[in-house]
């Protein structure tokens, strides 16, 4: 099975979705082996909104996370932003990462052009460009 099609985005659809379309619970469960690690289960989990520091920010388009199984521990990453979290169980896994994406929101989307390079400055435009340009201010 190619896992590539299952790597969504919020802005890319590698399975030929159009970026604004939304996933559909029959979307949600996925089961896949993939090369030397036994991937056991496959979720996504789109996320609209998270709390920044007591500040609700809520997407333009869904943020989702690939939750897999590995051994006794669950991984939960986008790989658009950059973001991988681990933990015991799904909502363990979800909740590191939302935590992550709470932070890193903060953290890119509040730089400035000239404060960052490289991928810094790839992440920070990809950070800016999940809400309306008026939360980010």
């Amino acid at each position: 099975m190619d896992n590539s099609a299952y790597d969504m985005t919020p802005y890319s659809g590698s399975d030929g979705r159009r970026s604004d379309q939304v996933v559909s619970p029959s979307d949600l469960v996925v089961t896949a082996n993939s090369g030397s690690r036994r991937r056991l289960a496959e979720t996504l989990h789109p996320v609209w909104s998270v709390d920044v520091f007591g500040a609700q920010i809520t997407f333009e388009k869904p943020i989702v996370f690939k939750v897999i199984q590995e051994g006794p521990h669950f991984v939960a990453e986008n790989t658009y932003l950059d973001l991988t979290s681990i933990g015991e169980s799904v909502p363990d896994a979800l909740s590191e990462a939302l935590e992550d994406l709470a932070h890193f929101y903060e953290h890119y989307a509040g730089l400035k052009e000239d404060e960052v390079v490289g991928f810094g400055a790839i992440l920070r435009q990809r950070f800016r460009s999940l809400t309306p340009p008026k939360e980010q201010e």
